[in-house]
């Protein structure tokens, strides 16, 4: 028996349009019956989608918590009440092609079976452009005298529809298995705009792969021209600032932390704050178990993917 378990965190600014159209898109294309699948909503989506989500399939979780944490939520709620097979992660505002996304759970789910351990995902496109694809992520330091960012690239493309090794894969869409998220320590971070990128690193260095499904392809409204999850405040800068030093925190050492503490996180309006957040007690000890845990280093990382 197939079984798997969509988490989708619906974020303030979220379009209703979007939400409707990624959810038909769900049913229409995912080549599974209806008692194959769930999906868990995290967060205050429209309130006329309770109406239209009658199924026992359908679950809402209500949640102002930021989108690191409603994912975590709603995989650790899908854990508990539906022991699936693989959890995906998507997020509100995906396109689902009749021909090109047909099946891509039925697809997926094979691939993941098949492969324990590892993350897949389809390739990603611009929303309604099919052609203009992103194949999984990779980091992206840049640095000079003055500055530093991290940042994420996608990854090159492939020769055919053969699944094949990636660096990373965005949160927008993402699968893996219950054990595989569980191994992570940590799940997802909290901070948005982060949280795909040092996820995809802590696990490689756990020793997780990820693989790119090119047979399949679904759409993704980016952030480029609107301002889905763009920092409008104080405090959504100092979380901004927080997740980039955290990703150093946990996946690099203290050098590049402290570089990029002087050069970087530019868009916070408070680096002290923003490193008290990604330094605490709490993320020290994760950083412990993670360390126990490693079985690659982040040089192996950088001359694997350089």
């Amino acid at each position: 028996m197939t079984r798997i378990s969509i988490i989708i965190p619906i974020i303030p600014e979220e379009d209703s349009e979007y939400v409707y159209k990624t959810i038909e898109g769900i049913n229409r294309t995912i080549g599974l019956s209806v008692n194959d699948y769930t999906v868990t909503v995290v967060g205050y989506p429209p309130k006329s989608l309770y109406s239209k989500s009658t199924h026992q399939n359908w679950n809402i979780i209500p949640s102002r918590d930021m989108v690191g944490t409603k994912r975590n939520d709603g995989a650790k709620y899908a854990i508990r009440h539906f022991d699936p097979d693989i959890l995906v992660f998507m997020d509100a505002h995906m396109n689902f092609y009749n021909d090109r996304s047909k099946n891509w759970g039925l697809i997926l789910h094979r691939f993941l079976m098949s492969h324990p351990g590892s993350i897949a995902a389809p390739a990603v496109s611009v929303y309604d452009n099919p052609d203009h694809r992103g194949f999984g992520m990779t980091l992206k330091i840049t640095e000079t005298v003055t500055n530093m960012d991290i940042s994420w690239t996608w990854w090159g493309s492939p020769t055919g529809n053969v699944p094949f090794e990636v660096p990373g894969i965005c949160a927008c869409f993402m699968a893996m298995s219950p054990q595989t998220f569980n191994d992570s320590v940590v799940g997802f971070t909290p901070y948005f705009r982060i949280e795909d990128g040092e996820l995809s690193m802590r696990l490689w260095l756990l020793g997780r792969t990820f693989y790119s499904i090119p047979e399949i392809t679904i759409g993704h409204r980016f952030s480029t021209g609107s301002t889905i999850g763009a920092p409008t405040t104080k405090k959504q800068s100092i979380e901004w600032g927080a997740g980039q030093l955290l990703h150093a925190f946990l996946n690099l050492d203290e050098s590049a932390v402290t570089r990029l503490y002087n050069k970087g996180i530019h868009g916070t309006q408070d680096r002290a704050e923003s490193l008290r957040l990604a330094t605490s007690p709490y993320w020290r000890q994760i950083k412990q178990d993670l360390l126990s845990k490693r079985v690659r280093t982040p040089e192996q990382y950088f001359r694997r993917f350089a």
